[in-house]
């Protein structure tokens, strides 16, 4: 079995899937060492403390959108119990009240807004390989528009919240100086709104973007959804013959040559007719079990390429069991 090169489409993809799978604490390592109830209750925490941050950061948009934080700060900055409380409720107000504040927080919640969908997807026990690459195609395309049109929007609806509340907007035209506020820090050719718009919104959305593509990189979107078309799951739901015969082809070029990917077409309308309708694989879940089925009923000596095909997949970390499950709590 030749799987390339260092530089191979193989090789190549299996350090992106790998390269998928690096999340703090080594995964795979760590479920490896836990037992299913520990596991189970991670998985709740994790859960439970995402959608905290996300309605919490909701909530919070909320207050300051309707001036709700003022009233509870300034009865903390009036009536507070020690003098160190009404000086942190004082602070916190001012900090509220500020541009950066609104800005950034208004900014995180409609970047959060867009990922959310995602994030829940990667969450579930079970995971559809095929959905959540769907989900990372639209997520990517939402954050480019984001980018692109929706800085302006974000930077008028916060001026409304200055102007709802009677509070000076920042002049967003004056030039831009560090918080030093040394005259060898200040930046001449640049405006506040420069500021904002390049150093802060598009970095943000930047920093995302970067961190979807280092784990979801074109290749390995590709491979995955192309390897999908090899799930026996809810009776091969996501079988497709074209798609086979195309992992094979651009991933796998030194195990298939052109007489072997003729045969490898020839193959799969036999396959698509047989295996898929046969007693032997229906509720199947897994490649795994596929591959061992093929060998159980004899079928591989009449589908030897397309068990070749689910050889190398196995391959990748991905098609492993443990590896289906760190991948669907990243």
């Amino acid at each position: 079995m030749n799987v390339g090169g260092p530089s191979s489409p193989h090789s190549n993809a299996v350090h992106c899937v790998q390269d998928l799978m690096k999340v703090t604490g080594h995964i795979n390592k760590v479920l490896n060492t836990q037992s299913l109830e520990e596991i189970q209750k991670n998985r709740l925490r994790l859960k439970a403390t995402i959608e905290s941050v996300r309605l919490k950061a909701i909530e919070i948009a909320r207050m300051v959108t309707s001036g709700e934080r003022d009233t509870v700060l300034e009865s903390i900055v009036e009536e507070g119990t020690s003098s160190s409380l009404r000086g942190e409720a004082g602070g916190c107000l001012i900090i509220m009240k500020s541009f950066n504040f609104i800005f950034t927080l208004h900014m995180m919640h409609k970047i959060m807004g867009i990922t959310d969908l995602l994030c829940r997807a990667l969450q579930y026990k079970s995971l559809d390989i095929i959905s959540v690459m769907d989900l990372v195609s639209t997520t990517k395309s939402l954050l480019v528009t984001l980018r692109e049109e929706g800085f302006d929007h974000l930077l008028l609806y916060v001026q409304s919240i200055y102007t709802q509340y009677g509070i000076k907007v920042t002049d967003m035209n004056a030039l831009y100086k560090s918080a030093t506020g040394r005259s060898c820090q200040q930046k001449d050719s640049m405006t506040i709104c420069q500021h904002y718009h390049f150093n802060i919104f598009n970095s943000a959305i930047d920093f995302q973007q970067e961190e979807l593509h280092s784990r979801f990189s074109d290749g390995a979107v590709e491979l995955l959804t192309l390897t999908s078309a090899l799930d026996p799951k809810d009776n091969f739901r996501s079988f497709k013959a074209e798609d086979i015969y195309k992992l094979a082809e651009k991933f796998y070029p030194g195990d298939f040559s052109e007489q072997k990917l003729h045969y490898l077409r020839n193959q799969l309308e036999h396959y698509k007719l047989d295996v898929i309708h046969h007693t032997s694989f229906q509720n199947m879940t897994t490649i795994n079990k596929l591959c061992r089925g093929l060998v159980e009923t004899n079928k591989v000596q009449h589908y030897n390429l397309i068990d070749q095909l689910i050889r190398l997949v196995l391959t990748l970390p991905v098609s492993t069991a443990t590896a289906e499950r760190s991948f669907s709590t990243i």
